[in-house]
């Protein structure tokens, strides 16, 4: 749930000396520094320039959350884990939100509230960076991904992992506002996950959705809409491109593009342009036209 109150700090903001975690955000914890709570923020090394040296200067007890190879390998683009400090100035880093590097809201920190030790926050984690499917072929699980999160409880196939995060409250940015989860019913126990079909298929949908709203942020921002299309309709014909099977970034942008400049749906414009056929940005296949042909026509 969104709680409009629970805004982070402002990177221009000049504050006191004890103000780690900003008001609207500290009422939905009961971390107080003086009771068994406590609180982490996993935190993705490719979102931050220089993570691992960035926290070695904290102080902070912290560590990645692959070993070995992995960690030597994948360290400068891992999850990281932080026990955070009220005394530190690292934490209200984690609650500040701007331009600046040290601004880390911006960043999309996964913030956790539980009773947990840090070894025992750290060894529960690890268990699920990779999880076998039900042929026994192991993947990576970006379970610290804002978007994957949401799904986690939002969607009915994967609501029973709720308890893998091993968190009485789970708070993560919403823009300029708190994403906090209601900690009633989030059981502080590690479920067994197997990725099953039910599972895959809400993690494309969440792949699909990532992708698609930074298309339209991309477009939005670079791209001339000389007929006004909102951004619900970019969104719209974006889909149909890539339920069409249009998995090349590049290609849906200049698809989508297209579409918007000549206020055309995706079938009439693909008839328009045969050599988007030809050249084999999309599949000349029937499920391909049929998903275009499902799209509405635009209007001026």
């Amino acid at each position: 749930m969104i709680f409009q109150e629970a805004t982070p700090f402002n990177s221009t903001e000049i504050l006191g000396p004890n103000q780690a975690i900003p008001k609207g955000i500290q009422r939905h914890l009961q971390w107080d520094g003086s009771n068994k709570s406590r609180v982490f923020a996993l935190l993705d090394a490719s979102l931050i320039q220089g993570l691992p040296e960035v926290l070695q200067g904290t102080g902070l007890q912290n560590a990645c959350l692959f070993q070995g190879d992995a960690e030597q390998e994948l360290g400068d683009a891992a999850p990281w884990l932080v026990q955070l400090d009220l005394r530190s100035e690292f934490t209200r880093q984690i609650f500040t939100v701007g331009s600046e590097p040290w601004s880390y809201w911006s960043r999309s920190p996964l913030v956790l509230e539980s009773n947990y030790t840090f070894r025992k926050m750290l060894k529960n984690l690890r268990r699920y960076t990779r999880i076998r499917d039900t042929q026994g072929k192991w993947f990576y699980f970006r379970f610290w991904d804002p978007t994957t999160v949401k799904s986690i409880f939002e969607t009915p196939e994967m609501r029973h992992l709720q308890g893998l995060y091993g968190a009485n409250k789970i708070l993560m940015p919403a823009g300029e506002y708190a994403w906090i989860t209601d900690s009633e019913g989030v059981e502080a126990r590690g479920p067994s996950v197997v990725l099953t079909p039910e599972i895959w298929a809400a993690l494309q949908r969440t792949k699909s959705i990532q992708i698609l709203n930074k298309l339209v942020i991309q477009i939005k921002t670079d791209e001339p809409n000389p007929f006004g299309w909102s951004d619900g309709r970019i969104l719209e014909v974006a889909r149909a491109w890539y339920n069409a099977s249009v998995a090349d970034e590049n290609a849906l942008v200049a698809l989508t593009v297209g579409c918007m400049r000549s206020n055309l749906a995706p079938v009439a414009y693909a008839d328009l342009h045969t050599d988007i056929w030809q050249n084999e940005m999309i599949p000349t296949t029937k499920k391909a036209r049929l998903m275009l042909k499902a799209t509405p026509e635009a209007t001026a």
